[in-house]
């Protein structure tokens, strides 16, 4: 009976011993498997520094937070060459993410935002003659203009520029909404839910029906006039069907392979006159 009771026991320790180290290795199977995820979620990470550019002037005196000289832009595309950087478009951003397309080493995505007529005189013709790429978003209702019903205004291009750019093969253009440049993508006082979404959509028919006919494709992106954005109007637009929204946040972004939520709200950093090309080279790697 002392025998038949101890082999109990030892039976007993023995199938707690098994079942223990069974779930002490299922438990570390699953830790080395969420590891390796994790492993290969940060390989596939690319941490890319955004630039925000608008306007160009010749006229040192009048040069501003968003106003630059072509002699700035030009150092600035030559230092980033100099440190390695590659530059890329929001449609490679939006490759990257969807379809897992190769992004170059050291991707920097320059941005310009208002389709103002200065970027097609003075930057496109510098980052054609260096081969480098940026993106441009369009305000539908001032393409092609230089005034509207209250006066003049900064001259933008026109549809026809902007498609000379985008079969160039260097520019992509995106949308910087039809006539919502102001506040427009924040809801109104007292406006609901329901009255906002279909502003924005209204809006967005409109420009990218003016893509469309014109250069005969729709805006792929979304550039948030002020980088003012809502949790609302992110749903809408994605709803709208934009595959990457952009506002500003002094930050890099990350695009994750394969991961089109990636690619919203991505940050861009403000480049103005006083940040030289050596401080631009600096103040990106200080930020990735």
């Amino acid at each position: 009976m002392k025998r038949r009771t101890l082999l109990i026991f030892i039976c007993g320790l023995a199938a707690g011993f098994i079942l223990s180290s069974a779930l002490f290795i299922a438990a570390d199977a699953r830790t080395g498997l969420k590891n390796f995820v994790i492993s290969l979620r940060a390989a596939d990470t690319v941490k890319v520094p955004i630039l925000m550019y608008h306007h160009f002037t010749e006229d040192i005196e009048k040069v501003s937070n968003s106003t630059i000289t072509p002699d700035k832009f030009k150092s600035d595309l030559e230092a980033l060459t100099a440190a390695g950087f590659n530059t890329v478009t929001f449609q490679d951003l939006i490759d990257y993410a969807h379809d897992g397309k190769k992004l170059p080493d050291n991707p920097v995505a320059i941005t310009f935002d208002d389709g103002y007529l200065s970027f097609y005189e003075y930057a496109y013709p510098l980052l054609a003659e260096k081969g480098m790429k940026a993106s441009a978003s369009i305000i539908g209702v001032s393409a092609g203009k230089d005034k509207n019903a209250n006066g003049p205004i900064i001259p933008h291009f026109s549809y026809e520029q902007a498609k000379e750019m985008k079969d160039s093969g260097l520019i992509d253009i995106v949308s910087h909404t039809y006539d919502l440049h102001g506040d427009g993508l924040i809801k109104l006082e007292n406006e609901s839910d329901s009255d906002f979404t279909a502003r924005i959509k209204a809006d967005s028919d409109v420009i990218q029906s003016q893509f469309h006919d014109n250069m005969g494709f729709y805006a792929q992106a979304l550039v948030y006039p002020y980088g003012k954005a809502s949790p609302l109007s992110e749903q809408c637009l994605k709803d709208l069907g934009y595959k990457a929204t952009v506002i500003i946040g002094e930050s890099f972004s990350s695009i994750i392979k394969n991961d089109p939520s990636s690619l919203y709200m991505l940050r861009r950093i403000n480049v103005n006159q006083d940040l030289s090309g050596n401080d631009l080279i600096n103040k990106i790697r200080g930020l990735i």
